[in-house]
């Protein structure tokens, strides 16, 4: 006998459901047999709508025709044509379209389809000659006016010959004539208005008195006449009096056409798709009787078999009910029974051999693990407050370790202050000591001083930015700064390094647009800085080469893609897997003689990252490396584009490296000017022989000036009037007699675009539309104004007023931030550059005071510059809202400065 209670209730569901699918899948697919003949139905009733409709349309423009065709009859409109040519051709592709459709139609509709398509064809035909008869229509009446006007011109003349002053008998004749021209004109006129035969009779008559005088005339025989013009006028009024008659025969054409033909085929039209319509509407109330009733049908077949799956599925489910949900319920309320610690004596179901059995015989080993539960959660209890405790002591280390990252952040700051400080004082007196009258040797001393301050201030400067990073204190700036002359700044510093290795360094290497960008120019410097020596360090022969790409994203946004390419010793893979670790260095030995803290890619790669770009490298040992990154700037100021004017200066260059040739002339491109490649052995001595070279320019490379024979040669060209400008490095001993006798200009190796364009601009053969913001070297802007100098540093006080002296600034000096509000209490000034560390009161408290009024009105919203050493994260903002209007980083670079005070001393 079958044990319902040993069947496994899996089994069971599985049949059940197996029975439901089985059901249901018949039942859809009686429903999808349903909504096949519906859809099926459903097309049928659409395609008869559209057809309707279609016809519908069409009765419309044929009565839209009629009434075109009755316009015309009115107005005898040219346009009107071509509105019923549009017309008809339509209505032929409508009926075109009726015909294709597979819709099933009566024999006899389509027969209609068919007489209507041929007399739309046969219509369309005479709307074609309609147009060819007006045509001709028109053809006929352009000769009449012709005929007309040129006999009144005939007649003109031979009265302008009569005109004596007296009305003799030859003058009354052609008035005559003339009167009876000018009355078969206006009736010829009232003819084809009206279309009456009255005034057709006028025309002849009007027609005869001319030829009745003409008749006459010609028995005169007089001095004036011959017969030779009397015979002219009678053809001239034959053909008058026979294009009229032509004229009025092609009328009478063209109105029987429009009248009787096209009015006739267009009013049948109408009768045969006023039949083809009632046709259309007919099959469609057919379709839709025969819709609606099926839709019935299928509707009451679908709720049946869905009532009656929803009867079975309900006697399905409460017989699953019954033999499972009871008993797991009973289930339950042990299990319920047991947590809440209510005595158990039995669990029903064990019994049984399905899972139900197995759920009771669980349930039964849950009541033991419950008893043991109760002694785990003693236990349980005893730990939770030892984890108390625990976290207790965790909260105490967090303080601990906040405290810790305050000092550092502290230290950070502080350490900072106190290194740019002293190292501003350095490199600011070194600058202002090669602003001196120093000779040669002078001047390379006090550049290799402020190349080593430099160089120690980038160590210096890569450990502070690491500790920074670290510590999340390094942010990024937006200012807007020149990309070219950023980079040719960079070359300008380096290039003394490459000069004494003897590499052809190119910084930049390719034309760079002049475009004004925003960004952090400090840290895009850095990162070139750091690309550049780590090439020139590592580079003992060839070349150090740096590309510039600009990729502009958007309206506002560029991607900027720099390239340092050099020919060194190249790195391995192995070497390029760790190379932008910190303190990663690739060669121990190599790094010894030539430093670094192994900072410095790393630093790098972390700056880049921060302005939304991404760095990589790709080297050959033995061979060389390319450092290539991107980042990520916004667009700011687009200078004037540079052009050179075209005539009447010549351009030749004398350089001997491939690319700075390239270099050169794609600078020359740019500025619309063509610029000629020379060598000294055969091209120079050519010039020579001009008589004068006065608007020429010669760019010349100092390390090719070798010898006298290439003195003499320029010295020779320079007698002719030829303009030199000289290529050199800052290391080169200047030959005294190039310097002074030959070069008119000399611009510093690597070459930047701004300096060779103010240099050809500032020669008196090139005149030019440059850039009138552009500073010449050597000339220095002049600004009015005096400025107090908040500063306790001696020597920085000493730095930051001989750079304020240069730009023609008088200053006074405050030690600390007391001194600077009595001051300022008494005195106006221009602007206040505030130091912001400095005993007694420093620079921010001295600021809030100024603002809220302590130093009076007299200077309240005077602008202020903060002069920091502190360059963490965070800085910029502390100035700002301690009311300064803008701050600047030690150590002071003049530039900088300079753009600073032209900034808020020109607002």
């Amino acid at each position: 006998m079958f044990n319902l209670f040993n069947t496994p209730i899996r089994k069971r569901i599985y049949w059940a459901f197996a029975s439901l699918v089985g059901i249901s899948i018949i039942i859809i697919s009686i429903n999808l047999i349903s909504l096949s003949n519906i859809k099926s139905l459903f097309n049928t009733y659409t395609d008869s709508i559209s057809y309707a409709r279609l016809m519908k349309n069409i009765e419309t423009d044929i009565i839209e025709l009629n009434r075109l065709i009755l316009v015309f009859r009115l107005t005898n409109s040219t346009s009107t044509i071509e509105d019923i040519s549009q017309l008809l051709e339509g209505i032929s592709q409508n009926v075109s379209t009726l015909i294709a459709n597979d819709i099933d139609i009566a024999e006899e509709s389509q027969k209609r389809y068919t007489t209507l398509a041929k007399s739309l064809s046969l219509l369309s035909t005479k709307v074609s000659k309609l147009t060819l008869e007006r045509n001709f229509l028109d053809k006929v009446d352009a000769e009449l006016n012709g005929h007309i006007n040129q006999t009144y011109q005939d007649l003109n003349a031979e009265i302008q010959k009569q005109d004596t002053g007296v009305l003799t008998y030859h003058y009354r004749f052609l008035y005559s004539l003339l009167t009876s021209l000018a009355l078969a004109e206006t009736h010829s006129t009232r003819y084809f208005q009206e279309r009456t035969n009255h005034s057709k009779s006028e025309f002849v008559s009007a027609m005869q008195v001319a030829a009745d005088l003409l008749n006459a005339q010609s028995l005169i025989v007089a001095d004036t006449f011959n017969a030779e013009q009397i015979q002219q006028f009678k053809l001239d009024f034959n053909l008058i009096e026979n294009t009229f008659f032509k004229k009025v025969q092609a009328d009478r054409n063209f109105i029987f056409l429009v009248n009787v033909v096209i009015a006739g085929e267009v009013s049948e039209l109408s009768s045969l798709s006023s039949s083809i319509t009632q046709d259309a509407l007919e099959r469609q109330s057919f379709i839709v009787q025969k819709t609606q009733t099926n839709l019935t049908f299928y509707q009451t077949l679908s709720v049946l078999s869905s009532v009656f799956l929803l009867m079975l599925g309900f006697y399905v489910a409460s017989r699953i009910a019954r033999s499972i949900i009871v008993p797991i319920h009973a289930i339950s309320n042990t299990f319920d029974n047991i947590c809440e610690g209510v005595q158990v004596n039995e669990i029903p179901g064990t019994e049984r051999g399905d899972e139900i059995g197995s759920l009771a015989r669980s349930a039964t080993l849950f009541k033991q693990n419950s008893d043991q539960t109760k002694i785990l959660l003693d236990k349980t209890e005893q730990l939770a407050q030892s984890l108390l405790e625990r976290e207790q002591e965790l909260e105490i280390a967090a303080k601990k370790a906040n405290s810790a990252a305050d000092a550092k952040s502290a230290f950070l700051a502080n350490m900072s202050h106190e290194i740019r400080t002293p190292m501003n004082g350095i490199i600011g007196m070194v600058g202002l000591l090669q602003d001196t009258k120093l000779d040669n040797k002078q001047f390379q001393f006090a550049q290799n001083i402020k190349s080593s301050a430099e160089s120690l201030m980038r160590i210096i400067n890569d450990v502070l930015d690491y500790s920074k990073i670290e510590s999340g204190k390094l942010s990024i700036e937006e200012t807007p700064f020149s990309l070219e002359k950023l980079i040719s700044d960079i070359g300008k510093v380096l290039e003394p390094t490459a000069h004494a290795k003897n590499l052809e360094f190119l910084c930049p290497a390719n034309f760079i647009g002049n475009i004004e960008v925003l960004g952090d120019p400090i840290r895009l410097r850095q990162i070139l800085i750091n690309l550049l020596s780590n090439a020139i360090k590592f580079t003992n022969t060839g070349y150090v080469e740096l590309y510039v790409s600009i990729q502009s994203l958007n309206e506002d946004n560029l991607e900027v893609s720099i390239n340092v390419k050099d020919s060194g010793i190249g790195i391995t893979e192995s070497q390029r897997e760790n190379l932008f670790e910190r303190f990663h260095q690739l060669d121990y030995g190599m790094t010894r003689k030539t430093g670094g803290t192994g900072l410095g890619l790393a630093i790098s790669a972390q700056l880049v990252k921060m302005m939304d770009g991404d760095i990589e490298v790709i080297s050959t040992p033995g061979v060389g490396s390319e450092f290539k990154f991107t980042v990520k700037l916004k667009k700011s100021v687009v200078p004037p584009q540079r052009t050179l004017k075209k005539y009447p200066a010549r351009y030749y260059a004398y350089v001997n490296n491939s690319q700075m040739q390239t270099y050169l002339q794609e600078l020359f491109l740019n500025w619309k000017h063509p610029l000629e490649m020379i060598n000294f052995e055969s091209d120079l001595e050519a010039l020579i022989t001009e008589n004068s070279l006065q608007n020429t320019v010669f760019i010349i490379d100092f390390n090719l000036v070798t010898n006298e024979k290439i003195i003499s040669t320029l010295h020779q060209l320079k007698k002719h009037h030829a303009k030199f400008i000289v290529m050199s490095s800052i290391s080169d001993a200047f030959n005294t007699v190039l310097d002074t006798q030959l070069a008119d200009k000399m611009v510093t190796k690597p070459v930047g675009a701004s300096e060779l364009y103010n240099a050809i601009i500032s020669l008196d053969t090139a005149i030019t539309d440059h850039n009138v913001n552009e500073i010449s070297p050597g000339e220095l802007p002049q600004l009015n104004g005096t400025i107090l100098l908040v500063e306790d540093d001696f020597i920085n006080q000493e730095v930051a007023q001989g750079i304020l002296n240069k730009f023609g600034i008088q200053s006074d000096i405050a030690g600390n931030g007391a001194d600077a509000i009595e001051m300022l209490s008494k005195k106006s000034y221009s602007l206040v550059l505030m130091d912001c560390m400095m005993p007694v009161m420093d620079g921010y408290m001295a600021t809030q005071k100024l603002r809220s009024g302590a130093s009076g009105e007299l200077n309240q919203n005077i602008p202020v510059i903060a002069l920091t050493a502190d360059a963490i994260k965070g800085v910029r903002e502390k100035c700002l809202a301690a009311g300064m209007s803008d701050y600047l980083t030690k150590p002071i670079t003049p530039e900088i400065l300079l753009q600073k005070l032209q900034q808020w001393m020109t607002n």
